[in-house]
């Protein structure tokens, strides 16, 4: 029979690099903690499963799930619910350097890209594009786009 430590050693090293990939620090706040966290009890139940132990990985998926669950109303209650506020922003292109700076941020806070739109280019030469932002998990997402130096305006 195998020893149960041998197989899920292997597994180990790679999900945690998985969930470790999963989280982003950036100016002092931490996103991605609780997909991290997932990303770990996923693998541990299909080492479980693997294991021939189905009914407990079974198990396991309904805690995971009702946990997952109960923290995201418990989040609601506590912080609010999310109010997507709109916000207009005016950059110059830079040579294509400002929108790429611009999307790095986006990309950052993981707002993915049908909730912003672009809007055309302004009489200076500027251009605009609309973002829709979650004011309870994206507050912060203005202050790092107002130091963007291509950013010249923030409209909300």
């Amino acid at each position: 029979m195998a020893d149960p430590a041998r197989i899920a050693s292997p597994i180990a090293p790679g999900i945690g690099f998985l969930g470790a990939g999963a989280i982003i620090q950036l100016r002092g706040s931490v996103l991605g903690l609780t997909t991290g966290a997932t990303i770990w009890a996923v693998a541990a139940v299909g080492v479980v499963v693997g294991s021939g132990y189905v009914a407990a990985g079974l198990l396991f998926t309904t805690i995971i799930f009702v946990t997952l669950s109960l923290f995201r109303r418990l989040e609601t209650l506590i912080g609010g619910p999310c109010v997507f506020g709109p916000v207009r922003i005016r950059y110059r292109v830079n040579n294509g350097k400002g929108r790429v700076r611009i999307q790095a941020a986006l990309d950052a806070y993981q707002i993915p890209d049908e909730d912003v739109s672009d809007t055309g280019t302004e009489k200076e030469g500027d251009h605009t594009f609309s973002l829709k932002y979650c004011s309870r998990h994206h507050r912060s997402i203005l202050n790092e786009l107002a130091d963007i130096e291509e950013v010249v305006a923030l409209e909300t």
